[in-house]
């Protein structure tokens, strides 16, 4: 029997909608261990570009947090 293990680290970025609910973009394969500032600073870009809408509501309006989150999955083989 074969094993593998591998590590998926993704960064979730979490927004506030013109709606008031969170909406939530997933950055696949993001830069190990990005500071605060630099979350901050590509968030308020996305939300500036306002380029992410739909049925009317602005998905990415304010910022609530961003954080990585790593799973570690075991493969047999």
């Amino acid at each position: 029997m074969t094993h593998h293990t591998f590590v998926e680290k993704k960064l979730h970025l979490r927004f506030k909608g013109s709606d008031r609910k969170t909406k939530n973009l997933i950055i696949a394969r993001p830069k190990d261990k990005l500071k605060k500032d630099s979350a901050n600073i590509a968030m308020e870009s996305i939300i500036g570009a306002n380029l992410f809408e739909k049925d009317g509501v602005q998905l990415y309006e304010g910022r609530r947090d961003a954080y990585y989150k790593t799973r570690r999955v075991d493969v047999f083989l």
